[in-house]
């Protein structure tokens, strides 16, 4: 059944969508579960494409077939059609190659094709024919007064050949060639057309006596033609004559510039081309030069506005402009385009954003800064995007009154601004900050990409905002415990110190600057992570802990970054 005969529009007795075809036979059948069990694409005029699912929750695919009837057939541990664009391949329950032929019959080892049809039982209610690969089918019969007849095989605009449409000449110098039949001309037949239609019009624009069949007027052009035939002047011919080298050479000398004598010249006078130089006369050149009411010499941009008037662009229509290469993404050209045009964003340094919103934006303004990178592609696309964001903005602020356009889209470009991302902990490109009355209320990368500004540590398992790793005092007795704990942090990148007990811990500790982690943007501003080993006595640790407790409770109050403790066990 093809494409056309299919039904369009059936339902379930419960009423509950069944088949949803257009008039190409293209659209979805489904199951009484509410599941797609088929779907029938449209390539071109004459071809389609076809998937068929099971009724299950994974949707497995049953059967699959493009436009060249390339694909597979059967469910799951029974029998499975394979077809290729060489190849056709049967296989049992087992994937056990039952049977393979080729296309060509011609091809080594090419087999045969199944002499009857082969029948797979899909599903309950799908069933799979293969009579030839023009002649594939797939019933799809989920209930009774339902049926849908898939006509799945190859397709092809013709299928016969030029020499089935042409016969062989038996008799004549051609006897033996073999003519095709066709009622459009061929080549040689159009060209001496062509050249019989050009006669005739020659005929008309220039008639002569033995073309006119009036006698009287053909005496006439007769005795004209006699009388001036011989005259020189009269003869205007549209191609050029026997003398075109010889006019193009002096026109040619005619057209080079040459100096005029002053008078001082030494040596033998110059010729071109053996003749005698003649001065060049370019004052009616030089006057297009002149502004003609002021008398002064035109400048650069005048003489090129001058030259785009007398070489306007050729429009060039949208189809060529999509099919010219990779320009038709950036070249703005008459008669169509592929780029948008948005409006350029307001560029704000990091330096001066709390200026500009303070100064320039009103306290019930919703700001938007998009924090862009210049040299990313990611950051391009989003700032394309934002500029036609932007045109819709300004629309709306021409059109509606100015109480009602509380919102403003800004950028800043990260490269220029670093000090922007670490302040407010940017990680990735594109981030938008969002400001309300000068505070900030809402940030977002919006599915941007993670971008490193510094270096992190190689377990991809830590924290992904850990830009510098903590600086580590370790607490160990053991010497074979220090060892492997001392391999694990350098794999991993980190700087530490050894301490071999409670006191020495201490001593650690005293020794570092009091200004702490605070201003510093290294990682040796103090220590961010003790890890002491349960070895350790409890006197060793109550020391450790009340040299701990004061900094930490001095770390608060300055907001600067919390230490941590931990406790390592020894392996077993």
């Amino acid at each position: 059944m093809g494409a056309s005969s299919l039904p369009l529009v059936q339902n379930y007795p419960t009423g509950e969508v069944a088949v949803r075809l257009d008039d190409l036979g293209c659209g979805f059948c489904y199951y009484a579960s509410g599941r797609v069990a088929a779907c029938a694409n449209k390539i071109n005029d004459y071809q389609r494409s076809f998937q068929f699912y099971e009724d299950n929750k994974k949707r497995t695919l049953l059967a699959t077939l493009d436009e060249h009837a390339v694909g597979s057939a059967g469910k799951p541990g029974g029998k499975k059609m394979i077809l290729t664009r060489e190849c056709g391949i049967i296989l049992e329950g087992q994937d056990v190659i039952l049977k393979t032929w080729r296309w060509d019959p011609k091809a080594q080892r090419a087999g045969s094709p199944p002499s009857e049809p082969v029948i797979i039982n899909l599903n309950d209610s799908m069933v799979f024919t293969y009579r030839e690969r023009s002649s594939i089918s797939i019933k799809f019969t989920p209930c009774p007064g339902i049926l849908v007849d898939f006509a799945c095989g190859e397709r092809l605009r013709r299928t016969d050949s030029y020499f089935d449409h042409a016969h062989r000449v038996t008799e004549g110098p051609q006897r033996g060639k073999l003519l095709i039949d066709q009622d459009v001309p061929t080549l040689q037949q159009r060209q001496k057309r062509t050249d019989l239609d050009s006669l005739e019009k020659r005929s008309k624009s220039k008639p002569r006596s033995k073309d006119l069949a009036h006698d009287q007027i053909k005496r006439i052009v007769s005795t004209l033609e006699t009388k001036f035939d011989g005259y020189e002047g009269c003869r205007v011919t549209p191609a050029a004559d026997g003398n075109w080298r010889e006019k193009a050479h002096l026109q040619s000398l005619r057209e080079i510039p040459v100096l005029p004598a002053t008078g001082f010249e030494a040596g033998q006078a110059p010729t071109l081309f053996g003749s005698v130089v003649q001065t060049n006369d370019a004052s009616e050149s030089l006057k297009r030069l002149k502004n003609e009411f002021n008398g002064k010499w035109l400048g650069s941009v005048e003489i090129h506005k001058m030259i785009t008037q007398e070489n306007p662009g050729l429009p060039r229509t949208g189809s060529l402009t999509n099919a010219s290469g990779r320009y038709s993404q950036e070249l703005q050209v008459a008669g169509g385009g592929t780029k948008p045009v948005g409006e350029r964003l307001t560029t704000i340094s990091g330096s001066k954003l709390d200026s500009f919103l303070r100064e320039k934006c009103a306290n019930d303004e919703l700001v938007v800064v998009a924090c862009l990178r210049a040299d990313d592609r990611h950051s391009r696309a989003a700032e394309s995007m934002l500029e036609q964001v932007q045109v819709i903005l300004s629309e709306r602020k021409r059109t509606t009154a100015a109480a009602e356009n509380k919102c403003r889209l800004v950028k800043c470009d990260l490269a220029e601004s670093a000090a922007l991302g670490d302040r407010y902990q940017i990680h990735a490109v594109p981030t938008f900050l969002m400001f309300y009355d000068s505070r900030l209320v809402h940030v977002s990368s919006l599915g941007g990409i993670v971008l490193r500004v510094a270096p992190t540590t190689k377990n991809a398992h830590l924290s992904g905002q850990m830009d510098h790793l903590p600086r580590v005092l370790l607490v160990e007795k053991v010497a074979k415990q220090q060892l492997a704990i001392e391999s694990f942090l350098r794999r991993e990148g980190f700087q530490w110190d050894l301490a071999s007990s409670g006191e020495q811990a201490v001593s650690s500790f005293t020794r570092q600057p009091t200004s702490g982690a605070m201003g510093s943007s290294g990682p040796a501003a103090g220590y961010e992570l003790i890890i002491l080993s349960n070895s350790l006595t409890d006197t060793e640790v109550r020391a450790i802990d009340r040299f701990v407790g004061p900094k930490e409770r001095t770390k608060r109050k300055a907001a600067r970054r919390a230490l941590r403790v931990a406790e390592l066990k020894d392996a077993e």
